[in-house]
């Protein structure tokens, strides 16, 4: 079906696929327009909001079934919603929640609406060429064209007898002016036949030419949104240093947009994934079923079965480039057995390997094969070169990356990181010969996995026998296994707040002291960039040590061990606040102590004034709170109506098939000041989520967390403001982000925050916010 200008641009946006699929002629269009049904009922008539319930597709991914209170739009009800909202924000959020259930509904049904409109494209060219239309058309169209030229020629032969007198025409003969009229009129219908199918002919291919652009456009929105690329900021100009703020040098990676590259998985996330990815599993109802075991992947039951013989490639391979396997196992969190089986998979160990990929204009350079725009994106480097690749270093750190990028949907799962390093996302192949139901390259196989499980059940091996991840801050699959037994066994966790000092060396070990001192917020990560080096400035500088804000002074821990001039304890207030100061100690909460750096709390269930409240659904009676030590040793605090929880809509037409999200409670490092809904109208400065959480998924939809599953990940749980919001109803403002009632308090939050001497330091500070139950703090 044709589509205005307007249309187009909007579902190009916000929702490619549902773009697509309104081009496709029926049954396809309509199965489309139902299924984005329930995201865009809140826009259709009153006649159709409330009528009798239809079916909705099965497979469609917001309710699972038919919604009582949903008719099912028609592809013309579609495209005249966008019309007439299209100026509305709502509709671009209801549209986002469309486009997720077709990309469901593909995922589940295997139907792929980009390349049925691709092919219906195809099957009209082909019957045009089989039935010889276009020939047909063009001489037909020449017999008019010449019938108009011949018509035109005999007008101006008779307008020039007339004109030079050769004839006349009496005033009163009316036959004469109705011949003439009837002439012309004969003669400028068929210059208007003439002109379309002059137009058709010649002007087709334009046509053809900007709706293929749209297609691919479209395609090309559909497959970025499929990897959720990590939204990175605009750069954000710190405010001026405080006169009494020590300088620090920025170091060069801080320059720049607030996020750039991927951001790494944290240790301890393979411990907490390791229960699903032993329990035996699939992606889809026809496919094998497999688990990770302490020799690689078994299927359907069976032993993992590595390569015959000798694990000789794998050996090779580690001989070679073992060191920086490591680094980059280490620098992106990424499984060490997971990188090795991608580089045996993509390359056999051969560093200079090309492969030109000229379909996308792009190429696929080095060990681990990665195409050099996606290496790009991965690094957050696009100056980055084909050539470079060709660095054995960089090549495993752009394909490492890469793999930490698409953790949120394989999980560090080996046939899942297979199928998505290979075809850029999780996507359904039906075919009976692809066991796994992964779409790979070449599609309709399963050969690609099947290669890639072979190589890492060697990895498994040789890594469980040569102890690769010697070091305990390597991630390794094989490490979770006791070599005797081949049962899993834990990964020691990172040392916080509450972490031992003595075992820790190096930047660590003065990272973590100044934890414990109250200056750094933990844990130490042995990169000493601008905060830690803030950190130790204002320290030395209250302590009377010199430090010029480079490289850490010589005997620096022993002045840590004794300072003379110690922060003071956190003042007690005689109101509420204490009790919330209280229950963060009893918890190894890290709280800072230095003057005017902010410490951020959500408390649920708990109003303004510090009391407790009944903690309904749907409603803002959660509160927002920021305390601090100011320069006069007084503690300072802030209070602000919020929410912790997604809204009522939001639950019952959740984005994930999961469920909708709420943060599980706990303290996490893993915001940064940065742009909510960025491209929108909606658009505002929030604390932007960073680093991966914790989220119960609620599905079955009873607004408790009790029985629902944990997952954790980069969910875009962000903290913003709630539209100046119902405070009895949440509406859409939130669906499971750390949410301000108020646009106002939410600007005074921000500010509040950009005063911190921590972001002065470096306006990519990640934040702490510790998130808790009301009635464990206060009740």
């Amino acid at each position: 079906m044709a589509l205005s200008r307007i249309v187009s641009d909007v579902l190009r946006s916000a929702a490619p696929t549902l773009l697509s699929a309104l081009a496709i002629p029926p049954p396809f269009n309509i199965i489309a327009a139902a299924v984005a049904s329930t995201a865009l009922r809140q826009f259709a008539p009153d006649g159709q909001r409330a009528g009798a319930s239809a079916p909705i597709p099965p497979g469609s991914g917001s309710a699972g079934s038919a919604v009582s209170d949903t008719k099912v739009l028609t592809p013309d009800d579609v495209v005249r919603i966008v019309e007439e909202n299209s100026t509305n924000p709502q509709l671009m959020l209801s549209l986002t929640q469309a486009e997720n259930d077709l990309r469901k509904y593909e995922l589940d049904t295997g139907l792929k609406f980009a390349e049925l409109a691709t092919k219906d494209r195809a099957r009209a060219g082909d019957f045009q060429s089989a039935n010889n239309i276009a020939p047909l058309v063009f001489k037909a169209g020449m017999w008019l064209v010449g019938i108009a030229i011949v018509g035109m020629l005999a007008m101006v032969g008779a307008l020039v007898l007339l004109a030079s007198g050769y004839f006349e025409l009496s005033a009163d003969n009316q036959f004469s002016v109705a011949a003439f009229g009837l002439i012309g009129t004969a003669v400028g219908f068929i210059n208007g036949i003439a002109g379309t199918v002059v137009s058709f002919y010649w002007g087709s291919s334009q046509g053809s030419k900007e709706k293929s652009d749209a297609m691919v456009e479209s395609m090309k929105d559909l497959a970025e949104a499929r990897n959720v690329p990590t939204y990175t900021p605009p750069p954000i100009q710190p405010p001026p240093v405080a006169a009494n703020q020590p300088v620090v040098a920025a170091e060069p990676s801080t320059a720049g947009p607030v996020s750039t590259g991927v951001i790494p998985a944290k240790l301890s996330l393979l411990a907490e994934l390791l229960p699903e990815l032993t329990t035996p599993h699939k992606m889809y109802p026809e496919s094998v079923d497999w688990c990770l075991t302490a020799t690689g992947i078994s299927i359907e039951g069976a032993l993992a079965v590595g390569s015959a013989g000798k694990p000789a490639t794998v050996r090779d391979i580690w001989s070679k480039y073992g060191e920086l396997c490591t680094r980059s196992a280490k620098q992106y969190g990424v499984p060490i057995e997971l990188i090795v089986a991608t580089i045996a998979t993509e390359s056999s160990g051969k560093p200079d390997v090309r492969r030109p990929e000229p379909k996308i204009k792009d190429e696929s350079v080095g060990l681990m094969q990665t195409l050099v725009g996606t290496a790009r994106d991965a690094l957050g480097r696009q100056s980055l070169k084909g050539d470079d690749l060709l660095d054995p270093g960089l090549s495993i750190d752009a394909g490492t990356a890469y793999i930490a990028k698409q953790r949120g949907n394989t999980h560090f799962d080996a046939p899942r990181v297979a199928a998505a390093y290979n075809a850029g996302s999780l996507r359904k192949d039906a075919a009976e010969a692809n066991r796994w139901r992964l779409l790979c390259y070449p599609t309709g196989t399963g050969n690609h996995i099947d290669k890639f499980v072979t190589w890492f059940a060697d990895a498994m091996r040789v890594s469980g026998e040569e102890n690769w991840a010697a070091s305990p801050d390597t991630p390794s699959l094989a490490a979770l296994f006791g070599q005797t037994t081949g049962q899993p066994r834990s990964v020691q966790p990172v040392a916080s707040a509450a972490g031992d000092t003595a075992a820790l060396t190096g930047d660590k070990r003065i990272q973590q002291m100044l934890s414990d001192l109250g200056y750094l917020d933990p844990p130490p990560d042995g990169d000493f960039g601008p905060v830690s080096k803030w950190a130790l400035a204002v320290y030395c500088a209250r302590n009377g040590i010199a430090y010029d804000g480079g490289s850490v002074p010589a005997g620096i821990q022993n002045a840590l061990t004794n300072p003379v001039s110690a922060l003071a304890p956190i003042p007690r207030t005689g109101a509420w606040l204490d009790r919330v100061v209280d229950y963060m100690i009893s918890s190894k909460h890290w709280i800072c102590r230095y003057p005017e750096c902010k410490n951020i709390v959500y408390l649920e269930g708990t109003s303004a004034d510090g009391t407790l409240n009944a903690n309904a659904p749907n409603a803002f009676n959660d509160i927002r709170l920021v305390f601090w030590i100011d320069n006069k040793g007084t503690l300072q605090f802030k209070v602000w109506e919020a929410t912790t929880e997604p809204g009522r809509f939001w639950t019952m037409n959740p984005m994930d098939d999961k469920g909708a999200a709420r943060i599980a409670f706990g303290q996490y490092k893993a915001w940064r000041v940065g742009t909510h809904r960025a491209g929108t109208p909606s658009a505002h400065e929030a604390l932007v989520q960073v680093e991966p959480l914790r989220v119960y998924r609620d599905l079955n939809k009873d607004y408790l967390r009790a029985g629902d599953k944990v997952y954790e990940g980069l969910f875009g749980i962000n903290q913003h403001w709630g539209y100046d919001g119902d405070r009895l109803d949440l509406g859409k403002s939130s669906a499971g982000c750390l949410v301000g009632r108020s646009t106002d308090s939410h600007r005074e939050f921000m500010n509040l925050l950009k005063a911190d001497p921590r972001y002065i330091a470096s306006n990519g500070y990640r934040f702490m916010t510790a998130i808790m139950d009301g009635r464990a703090v206060l009740g």
